[in-house]
């Protein structure tokens, strides 16, 4: 994530692939040093959580072997990661799908 305090933290994120094969993107800039409310402080706190699950995640760049599943691109200030649709889990997915404004059919 950035390291200059003042400056945003712009998280990019794509989804492509399923049936139709149409990609949907989002970005989402957040303002770590002066949130400009709770809400966005709760952002900033889940885009923190959702980096170190994918940091930790080894499989992750494992492509799916799901036929027409989608793929996730969730790029944090240049720092990308790409994720099978079943691999994209917790606060990730919650960021992601808030990020492009699709949440997951439970």
């Amino acid at each position: 994530m950035n390291e200059v305090p003042d400056e945003p933290l712009v998280i990019r994120v794509a989804r492509s692939g399923g049936v139709a094969g149409m990609t949907r993107t989002g970005t989402l800039e957040l303002h770590p040093q002066s949130p400009t409310s709770g809400q966005e402080t709760s952002w900033v706190a889940l885009a923190q959580e959702a980096l170190a699950e994918l940091r930790a995640a080894k499989e992750s760049a494992a492509p799916s072997q799901l036929r027409d599943s989608f793929m996730w691109s969730l790029d944090f200030d240049g720092e990308k990661h790409s994720v099978a649709d079943a691999l994209l889990t917790g606060p990730a997915r919650t960021l992601a799908e808030h990020i492009i404004g699709t949440p997951r059919p439970r």
